[in-house]
């Protein structure tokens, strides 16, 4: 197979906010810190370790969540005995748990965080990296994340959920299975892939369980962490930050003023809201906003709480709390001893906008690194682009352009 790389300033795939913060525009220098190159892992090692984590917390609800596959990857214990180190670092990337990892960027994501933490070992052998998928089981759009495309045919799941999408149970996904199967033909390749496809979702209960059965076998031999923060323990690490938005609203206004600075000259990914919260039941995941006099109302609901009674709640429950996008990156480099988060473009675009945040709660901002891009195109589909005149770089252009080429 040939392989071609581009510069990705010629690609277009970047808007305009990524672009600048590629080629350090001096306009968003107080927007990050650390250039995404690795002339600043050297420096950013050494900052990090500055910021302490609860790295016993953080072992022992990653064990709970790998343990049964110990026996089968045993490197994923050793990754999780790493993490009791203060030598030891994560690189995280981070997505909706996409039915089968639908779009292919999915797993682009997922490679480019393990060979950064090859690159980074390398390049600093006397300190330990470990790639992390962070699945973003607390998301609730069902929508997004129901479907894929295979062979130009959609493969849809339908089913009727409420609440965050990691608790949705798998046991309606045969259709969806056999119909993959069907498309996928008889090969020893597509069988393999059909009987990971059936263990994983139809032998789990819930979706969150299915993904990280997956995307454990296709990474777990180089190392992969898939962790669900989705739990207590790692939100009591977050209570205070969360009490801290629901008395002060602090994010909101932290984002609004670095919105202002930004939106003459981007076109900018988030807003915040007076409240980043969401409040969670089984079945339910809705905002939490404060009345005209001073109460908690969760939308959609008739819940309503005083200040008093919802603090309290948030102190013996904190895994009733979610925090919603400004606030999830904040809460995972709280519980993460992290350097590097990689992200598509938009992600990109929008942790940009949350700096303010993690200095004003103490928190390490890590460096932002774009994920790949790849485009996998057949041999003779390529020489026939290029017999007509085209470069590689057109590879990216718009079809109207190419037509009048």
């Amino acid at each position: 197979m040939e392989h071609l790389t581009i510069d990705i300033n010629k690609t277009g795939v970047r808007n305009t906010l990524v672009k600048d913060y590629l080629l350090d525009d001096p306009r968003l220098k107080n927007f990050f810190k650390w250039k995404p190159d690795f002339n600043s892992f050297e420096e950013l090692i050494q900052e990090r370790r500055k910021f302490k984590i609860n790295r016993s917390v953080l072992k022992q609800e990653l064990e709970k969540q790998h343990t049964s596959y110990y026996s089968k990857f045993p490197v994923l214990r050793d990754r999780i005995e790493l993490l009791k180190s203060e030598n030891t670092f994560t690189v995280t990337t981070g997505h909706q748990l996409c039915l089968a990892t639908g779009p292919l960027y999915f797993i682009y994501k997922i490679v480019s965080t393990i060979n950064l933490a090859k690159e980074l070992k390398l390049q600093f052998p006397s300190f330990n990296f470990v790639p992390v998928y962070w699945m973003a089981s607390e998301d609730h759009d069902f929508e997004e994340i129901n479907h894929l495309y295979l062979f130009n045919k959609e493969i849809k799941w339908e089913q009727g959920t409420k609440g965050v999408t990691g608790k949705i149970p798998t046991n309606t996904l045969a259709t969806v299975i056999a119909e993959l199967k069907e498309l996928l033909g008889k090969t020893i390749a597509a069988t393999d892939l059909i009987s990971l496809l059936e263990d994983s979702y139809l032998n789990h209960n819930t979706l969150s369980e299915a993904t990280r059965h997956f995307v454990l076998h296709l990474f777990a031999e180089e190392g992969l962490l898939v962790l669900d923060a989705d739990c207590k323990e790692l939100k009591i690490l977050f209570r205070d930050v969360m009490k801290d938005e629901l008395i002060n609203q602090s994010s909101f206004n932290l984002v609004s003023e670095t919105n202002k600075q930004l939106e003459s000259f981007y076109s900018l990914q988030i807003s915040p809201r007076p409240i980043n919260l969401f409040y969670l039941e089984e079945g339910l995941r809705e905002r939490i906003v404060k009345d005209k006099d001073s109460n908690f109302e969760i939308v959609n609901t008739s819940l309503t709480f005083s200040s008093i009674d919802l603090l309290n709640l948030l102190e013996q429950h904190p895994e009733r709390f979610s925090p919603n996008v400004v606030l999830r990156p904040v809460y995972q480099e709280a519980i993460l001893p992290n350097l590097a988060y990689i992200g598509g473009p938009g992600e990109t675009s929008y942790w940009l906008q949350l700096k303010s945040v993690f200095d004003h709660f103490g928190i390490f901002y890590p460096m932002l690194v774009p994920r790949n891009h790849a485009l996998i195109i057949g041999n003779k589909q390529l020489q026939k682009f290029f017999s007509l005149g085209f470069t590689k770089e057109d590879l990216f252009r718009p079809v109207d352009e190419l037509i009048l080429h």
